[in-house]
């Protein structure tokens, strides 16, 4: 999960692999890849369900973010938004109202970040790659690993700019996810289980 300046100095966040707004979204509906979605980023084609590596812990569940702590304007800036931008988009992406549901099989992750607008999108861990775009439509290439029990997500544009790269884990019964941008500036959202009633 990574932020993506969005429209009208918007900023969503993208949880890393195919972003779809439909919230009914299943991977299966991510999993057809053609030899020019790689070629645009100068790869080979590799079938997503080559054996994926590593084994991590299941973040499985509903969590609603609970705290952000970082310097988001500054965070928001790196990611190309100018000041005045970064700092009007500041509160939308301190707000602590939004859910993010996981279902995690595996090395296999559909996730949904439920906000203004809900976003679904899907990876599986350790299969090397994977072409991806952010809420608007650009390009990404994003590549998944587990790191221990930390899942770690590096994620580039089409040219080989990096954007972010974000480490997910679980802290006692919270669950953390530190986004840092090529410039050193870090975000941490901490996360908090919604149990079912």
């Amino acid at each position: 999960e990574y932020p993506i300046p969005g429209e009208r100095g918007q900023v969503g966040v993208h949880n890393a692999f195919m972003a779809s707004k439909d919230p009914n979204a299943s991977l299966s509906t991510h999993s057809n890849y053609t030899q020019s979605s790689y070629a645009s980023f100068g790869q080979d084609y590799t079938p997503l369900a080559r054996p994926a590596v590593g084994a991590g812990v299941n973040f499985s569940g509903t969590w609603r973010c609970v705290d952000v702590q970082g310097d988001i304007v500054r965070f928001l800036q790196d990611l190309g938004l100018e000041k005045e931008e970064a700092v009007n988009a500041a509160d939308a992406y301190a707000n602590l109202s939004h859910t993010t549901k996981i279902a995690q099989v595996g090395n296999t992750f559909v996730i949904q970040v439920m906000q203004q607008e809900n976003v679904t999108t899907a990876f599986r861990v350790g299969a090397g790659a994977q072409p991806s775009s952010d809420q608007v439509g650009r390009a990404l290439l994003i590549d998944p690993k587990w790191q221990e029990e930390v899942l770690v997500v590096h994620s580039v544009r089409a040219d080989g700019t990096l954007i972010s790269n974000s480490r997910r884990y679980l802290q006692g019964e919270k669950m953390v996810l530190c986004i840092t941008t090529p410039a050193g500036s870090t975000i941490k959202r901490i996360f908090e289980k919604v149990l079912a009633s």
